[in-house]
Formats: structure tokens, C-alpha cells, sequence
């Protein structure tokens, strides 16, 4: 026992020696998990020729997926993404789509089929040739007449102070017209939509004044309406009497107002949906209401009317092209033409890409924006801030429009507004880093390249 003994006391003192050596054990290296696909659906089994469909997929215990289209190309790179959901290329075949998960040596496979119903028409852009009423002045209780005129428009509708008023009978999308007896000025908004999936809208008012009341001139209707409005919702940055940030665009008081927006083709046009009084949404401050929103349009109508910029029943030809002929429908096309796999070789590649992992004096951009606060949308998700951003106003902080001399549109350009805003007064101050703005530019450039070609459709 005395033997036994010591020899265990030699072989624990022996154990703080760097000479002993590792008792074998009967442990086993860990095993990697197999992994597991949760979901792998798409949202259509069968489209029309030249369609899409949204594949969806969940996976866990994988170190990395990816998806291909049976024997072709490859939709989604090997991502350490566990979950997501993303729109395919336009299918002309049935088509298998094949889901991978790996985790180490084990692999893991998903097919999902969607098949081909049937060939699609030709890719339309609609357009509006005109929309207008009867009479642009009516005392209250009389109607008036709206009547339009349109070309390759698959379905259409008529809004009331952006209100949902009427469908459009199929049979009545080419031209048609619609007696309406409203009892306060309304702005009526005419929206039609071509096979290519891309609003087009135009905008009319009917005017109504109380028993004999005298009709408004447009100076005196926007110092009465427009003026109280853009006091309040813009004097603060952008009249000159005011110490905040912001172009001082306004005049110094509130008498300077109409000189000043009346003189600048940015802000009245032969389009009043063109103008950026409309268009802006909300930025640092907030945007208009619904009501203040129909307010300005009808103040814009009626001073375009006065000017000569617009003519009522006046009939336009058709374009030749997928031209966008307003700011509104410009924007619609930019949104339609971005594409999701441009976003996931640009923006989205990691963190260090996106704007929204931007680190500021108060924190990254999507503590704040991750909802779209102040019109900047910038999600932990780069897939909602792609959704979001194709729509108004976010994707006004992709780019802006230019006008010609006449306040028409003329092209978009790259707004760099991440880029700058770090330096407005007021915002919390960052310098947005090399590698996201790079990334952001390239995706914008893309998109910009499709929009500018006029010959294609963006569907």
C-alpha cells in the first residue's frame, strides 16, 4: 500500500513537469450535424411564359447555401444566409431549382419545379393622351365630366383626393368618360398600367366654389391655400429668415413665396405630378398630408392652366418608345428596372457594404431608419431595404430627378444623398466609408444603365 502510494504521488508531482505525456481517452472529435432544409417553396407552381416567381428558403445546421437552376446558372452564391426570400429571372421552360446545404461533408439537396402555362402578349408600356374634365370651375352641387384617352393600358383607375373613386371597365381603358358632382374642389388622379407593370398617372382638378363665389386666380389661390401650408411645413429650413439647414428656396418671408416657387421650373411645370413640391416626400422634416398634398396639386393645375403650360382636353401622341414622359412615372420605371441580383453583388454582399450598418455619431443608420423614418429606408434586411427602396419617397434617395427649362423631365441622375447626409446640420454626422458608397454607386450605375435605354422595357 506504502508502494502504491508513492508511486501515485510521483505521478501527480510528475504532472506539473512539462515532460508528462496525455493519457490516451476514449473521446471522439465532434461530428458535424447534418443539415436541415426547413423550407423550400415557390410562390407560383406554374407562370406565363417570361414570368417570375419568389422562392423562399429557411435551412439551419449549415455552414452555407446556395441555389441553382438545374443544369444552368447559378441564382444564389454559396451565403452564409440561413433564410431569405428572392425573385427568379424571367422562366421561358420548366425549370428545377435546387437548394444546397452544406455543414462541413455533409450536404444536403431541395428541388422545387415550377412549370411554363402558356406564351405572354407583348411587353406594353401604357400612356395617357388625355384627362381632363368638362368644366375645370363648378359652383357646388353641379357635375362636371371627366373623359380620357389612353393607349395599351391592361387595367386603370380613377382616385379622388387620393382616395380610390373608380375602376376602369376593361371595355372603357381606351377612352372613356365619368360624370362627377364633387362637393369641394377635388384633384382627380387618372392610373393606368401597361403588361410592362408600370403605373402611369396623370392628374386633373375640378374646382368647386361656394353658391356665386368668385373663382380664385392662382396667386391669390395659393396665398389663401398654399402658402399657410409651406409656412408650416417647410419655412422652417427653407426660408431665409430661418437659422436651420436647408436651401433657402422660399424667400425670406412669407409674401416672397409665390414669386420665388413661381420663377423656379423645379417647382411649377407643364406636369404638375413633376414638381417637387409633390415629389419630395418626406425628408428632414415632415412630408405633406394626404389633404395638403390634393391643396398643392390643385394650386399647381390652376397655375399651369393660367400660364399656358397645360391645355385643357389637350390630346398627346403616344410615345415611341418606353421614354417615361413624367418624374412620377420615371421613378416607377428606375424601381421597376433594379434588379435584385445587382443588390446582392453590390449593396448586400456584407455589412461592410451596406449603408445601414453605417456607424454615426448616435449609432448605425438603421437604429433610426430601419422603418423608414424621414423617408430613408436602411433595414438590418438588405432584402426589405431592396423592396423598400424601389418605391417613393426612399427611392428618391437613390436618385433625383433633372429638369429641362421648362420644368419637364429630363433624365435621373445619382442623388449621393447617404453620401452627403452625414454632413447636413441637424443629422448626427458620419462619413460614409469608401467600400459602401462604392458599393451603393455600382448598384446605382447598374440600374441607371437599364433605366437610360428607352428601347427596353423594364417589366
Amino acid at each position: 500500500m506504502r508502494s502504491y502510494a508513492f508511486i501515485l504521488l510521483a505521478f501527480a508531482v510528475a504532472g506539473c513537469s512539462e515532460d508528462v505525456v496525455d493519457l490516451p481517452t476514449n473521446e471522439m472529435p465532434t461530428e458535424a450535424l447534418t443539415p436541415v432544409i426547413d423550407e423550400f417553396t415557390a410562390g407560383e407552381a406554374s407562370v406565363l411564359e417570361g414570368g417570375s416567381v419568389e422562392l423562399a428558403y429557411r435551412v439551419h445546421n449549415a455552414e452555407t447555401v446556395k441555389v441553382e437552376i438545374q443544369g444552368g446558372a447559378t441564382l444564389v452564391p454559396p451565403t452564409t444566409t440561413l433564410e431569405w426570400r428572392f425573385s427568379t429571372p424571367p422562366i421561358r421552360t420548366a425549370t428545377t431549382f435546387v437548394l444546397t446545404a452544406t455543414n462541413g461533408d455533409k450536404v444536403v439537396s431541395s428541388p422545387v419545379q415550377v412549370t411554363v402555362m402558356g406564351a405572354v402578349g407583348p411587353t406594353l408600356h401604357a400612356s395617357i393622351q388625355r384627362f381632363s374634365p368638362s368644366s375645370v370651375d363648378i359652383r357646388a352641387g353641379e357635375s362636371a365630366t371627366l373623359s380620357w384617352l389612353a393607349t395599351d393600358a391592361a387595367e386603370g383607375h380613377i382616385l379622388a383626393n387620393g382616395e380610390e373613386f373608380m375602376t376602369i371597365a376593361t371595355a372603357d381603358l381606351a377612352g372613356g368618360s365619368q360624370i362627377v358632382g364633387p362637393g369641394t374642389t377635388t384633384v382627380y388622379t387618372l392610373v393606368v398600367v401597361g403588361t410592362d407593370g408600370q403605373d402611369v398617372s396623370a392628374v386633373t382638378a375640378v374646382n368647386v366654389t361656394a353658391g356665386g363665389g368668385v373663382v380664385l386666380g392662382g396667386s391669390d389661390l395659393f396665398q389663401r391655400n398654399v402658402a399657410p401650408i409651406l409656412e408650416q411645413r417647410c419655412g422652417f429650413c427653407h426660408a431665409g429668415n430661418n437659422p436651420a439647414d436647408g436651401p433657402d428656396f422660399m424667400g425670406r418671408v412669407q409674401a416672397d413665396y409665390y414669386g420665388a416657387i413661381t420663377n423656379d421650373p423645379r417647382f411649377l411645370s407643364a406636369r404638375p405630378e413633376d414638381s417637387q413640391l409633390i415629389l419630395k416626400g418626406e425628408h428632414t422634416g415632415p412630408a405633406f398630408t394626404a389633404a395638403e398634398e390634393q391643396t398643392v396639386t390643385a394650386w399647381l393645375l390652376r397655375e399651369a392652366s393660367e400660364r399656358g403650360l397645360i391645355m385643357e382636353g389637350m390630346v398627346e401622341p403616344p410615345p415611341q418608345n418606353y421614354a417615361p414622359r413624367t418624374v412620377a412615372e420615371a421613378l416607377s420605371r428606375f424601381g421597376n428596372c433594379m434588379l435584385r441580383t445587382d443588390w446582392d453583388e453590390t449593396y448586400a454582399q456584407s455589412e461592410d457594404t451596406q449603408v445601414a450598418y453605417q456607424n454615426t455619431t448616435e449609432g448605425r443608420c438603421y437604429a433610426c431608419h430601419s422603418t423608414g423614418t424621414a423617408g430613408a429606408f436602411l433595414s438590418q434586411s438588405p432584402g426589405d431595404t431592396f423592396e423598400q427602396s424601389r418605391m417613393r419617397p426612399y427611392v428618391l434617395k437613390l436618385v433625383l430627378p433633372t429638369a429641362n427649362e421648362d420644368g419637364s423631365f429630363n433624365t435621373l441622375v445619382n442623388a449621393y444623398r447617404h453620401r452627403d447626409k452625414g454632413g447636413d446640420q441637424g443629422h448626427p454626422s458620419y462619413q460614409l466609408t469608401a467600400t459602401r458608397e462604392q458599393a451603393l454607386n455600382a448598384f446605382i450605375e447598374r440600374t441607371l444603365a437599364r433605366f437610360s435605354d428607352y428601347s427596353l422595357a423594364c417589366p
